[in-house]
C-alpha cells in the first residue's frame, strides 16, 4: 500500500478490511482525540476549585420593591 493511497480521493471509497485501519489503533486515536482533552479539562477545573482560585458566585441580593409596596403590573403585562 502506497503513501499516494491515502492522499487521493479512491482512499474514502475503499472498504475496512481494505484500507488497512486496524479497529484498536482507531479506537486509541478516538481516545486521544476526544477523553484526553476532556479529562485534562475537568482535572484542571478541579484543580482550580480545590485551591480556591475558582468559587461559586454569591447570589444576587434580593431587591426591595421601591415604596415597600407591591408593584402594579404594566399595560403590556396585563394591567390597564
Amino acid at each position: 500500500m502506497s503513501f499516494r493511497l491515502w492522499l487521493g480521493p479512491e482512499a474514502l471509497n475503499l472498504p475496512l478490511a481494505e484500507s488497512g485501519a486496524n479497529p484498536v489503533i482507531v479506537l486509541l486515536l478516538f481516545m486521544v482525540r476526544c477523553l484526553v482533552p476532556l479529562a485534562l479539562m475537568l482535572g484542571l477545573s478541579f484543580l482550580l476549585r480545590k485551591f480556591g482560585l475558582i468559587r461559586e458566585p454569591a447570589p444576587p441580593p434580593a431587591a426591595p420593591s421601591p415604596g415597600g409596596e407591591e408593584r402594579q403590573p404594566g399595560p403590556t403585562q396585563g394591567g390597564y
